[in-house]
């Protein structure tokens, strides 16, 4: 038995890194990680297509998010990031892009938005660098009313060191106004 244990050991740590492998760099993991967190969500987080894998570049489709009062669907979502970067303690995304993003809101929200925003006080454990940010078509929904519209959002770059942020651009279309931020 002593000398069968070192195999098995070896065994199960091959098999452990295999599963890895398979779930982050293939296409068919994705879409077995994707079921995951359907089946752990309750079925609240939904996703209708998948392209791509967690180790590079990786497409959602029809993704949506519903807890039975509030609703999230994005037609597109788009992210490729540098997955190596986790290993000298930063998340680095090269972009993130979202098309046809409509959040619903259900009753009772309308009195959380009254007041001034207050940003809590986050101070991340890694650093974090986004380099492109866009977002395509957003709506929010208050109670079947439709209380904001976004055309076009573009950040980027951002980072995110500690406690502090810095924002390069930031730039938000609407149908009657153009904003656009830079600061830290």
């Amino acid at each position: 038995m002593r000398r069968r244990l070192p195999w098995i050991l070896l065994g199960a740590l091959l098999l452990t890194l295999s599963a890895a492998a398979f779930l982050l760099a293939t296409d068919p993991g994705l879409n077995s990680l994707i079921s995951i967190v359907s089946r752990l969500s309750g079925g609240r987080v939904q996703v209708g297509a998948t392209s791509g894998t967690l180790l590079g570049a990786l497409q959602l489709g029809d993704l949506r998010y519903s807890d039975g009062v509030d609703a999230v669907s994005i037609d597109r979502l788009t992210l490729r990031w540098q997955p190596g970067a986790l290993f000298s303690g930063a998340v680095r995304i090269e972009s993130v892009a979202a098309t046809g993003v409509r959040v619903v809101l259900g009753p009772g929200n309308d009195d959380k938005a009254a007041g001034p925003v207050v940003l809590p006080d986050l101070s991340l454990p890694v650093s974090l660098r986004i380099d492109s940010l866009a977002v395509d078509r957003l709506s929010v929904v208050l109670e079947g009313e439709e209380v904001f519209a976004l055309r076009e959002g573009r950040l980027g770059p951002v980072s995110w060191q500690g406690e502090q942020l810095a924002l390069d651009d930031l730039r938000l279309t609407t149908d009657t106004a153009i904003l656009r931020l830079r600061g830290q």
